[in-house]
């Protein structure tokens, strides 16, 4: 994208069609973490796992209540 305009391939696009799925990614550090803010949208088939449980928690001290509980 420059001055507004949007290019594919050095060519003017009035239009595009992602093809494929994109996630945005957040990483497990918010403050320095270099997630989808870095790097970008993250195609499907690039995923190639899943979070099912919070393994530990410290934000201003350690959250006992949420180790190892799932995420839905």
């Amino acid at each position: 994208m420059e001055d507004n305009i949007i290019y594919n391939d050095n060519y003017e696009a009035e239009t595009y069609t992602f093809q494929y799925d994109y996630y945005f990614m957040i990483g497990d550090h918010r403050y320095d973490s270099k997630d989808s803010r870095y790097i970008g949208p993250v195609p499907e088939n690039r995923i190639i796992g899943k979070t099912r449980r919070i393994l530990f928690s410290n934000e201003d001290g350690i959250k006992y209540r949420r180790i190892l509980k799932k995420i839905h």
